[in-house]
């Protein structure tokens, strides 16, 4: 019976709340990228104002990059959502808060750990590895190759025509 109910009232619930602000994962190293979405329903004729980021989320947690505005309309209503993928590049824990779309509408806030990289403090310094010396394909030459041919059939061209 609980198997039924549950997934029945987490549907529900959702439908009545009608706005989401959800993280793929809430932990990550530090650098690593996560993708965050924000999504909200609105009647029409509701008065709202989506959220517009610079360059961070809350202090500490970078926008890398973000999509257009989707938008999908129904009978009553409009639904909206944005992807942005983020990072951060300092270790702790990032409080991302709720966003408020008009006085009705807010999502719930995310809290995002970035954990530092683990290090063996008895591990050997080891030297910087050299550059790798790149490998030349066909793609490479060719453009030289028909520049040196072009230039010699100019010359020849302006020897035997023009001097």
């Amino acid at each position: 019976m609980k198997r039924i109910i549950f997934p029945i009232f987490f549907f529900c619930s959702a439908l009545l709340l009608g706005q989401n602000l959800k993280l793929d994962t809430n932990s990550i190293k530090i650098g690593e990228q996560i993708t965050l979405s924000i999504s909200s329903e609105f009647e029409y004729g509701e008065d709202f104002v989506w959220p517009t980021f610079n360059d961070t989320i809350t202090t500490g947690v970078e926008i890398i990059e973000r999509t257009k505005i989707d938008s999908i309309e129904n009978k009553n209503y409009l639904s909206l959502s944005q992807n942005f993928i983020i990072t951060a590049w300092d270790s702790g824990s990032y409080y991302i808060a709720p966003i408020a779309f008009n006085k009705n509408k807010k999502t719930e806030g995310a809290i995002l750990n970035v954990q530092t990289i683990n290090l063996d403090e008895n591990a050997e310094i080891k030297d910087i590895k050299p550059p790798m010396k790149a490998l030349y394909g066909w793609s490479d030459i060719w453009p030289f190759l028909l520049s040196i041919l072009l230039i010699i059939l100019i010359y020849f061209l302006l020897k035997k025509y023009v001097f």
